[in-house]
């Protein structure tokens, strides 16, 4: 599933998954659809939901964490 963000941009450094999400943040920022929130995000920060292969932004990946 990394391919998913493989896809946007280049992965500088991934971090290890907490639950079902993991963090990776890229060497530049990219353009994706936040699939929680159904916004478009550009950061070079971007979570991976590991059970569906959806994209998260940070903020989203925050919330899900603050509520684990």
């Amino acid at each position: 599933m990394k391919s998913r963000i493989e896809a946007i941009g280049r992965i500088r450094e991934d971090f290890p998954p907490r639950g079902n999400v993991q963090l990776f943040q890229l060497d530049t920022p990219a353009t994706f659809t936040c699939i929680p929130r159904k916004v478009d995000v550009t950061s070079n920060k971007v979570a991976l939901d590991l059970r569906t292969g959806d994209l998260l932004s940070n903020g989203a990946y925050g919330q899900l964490i603050a509520d684990q």
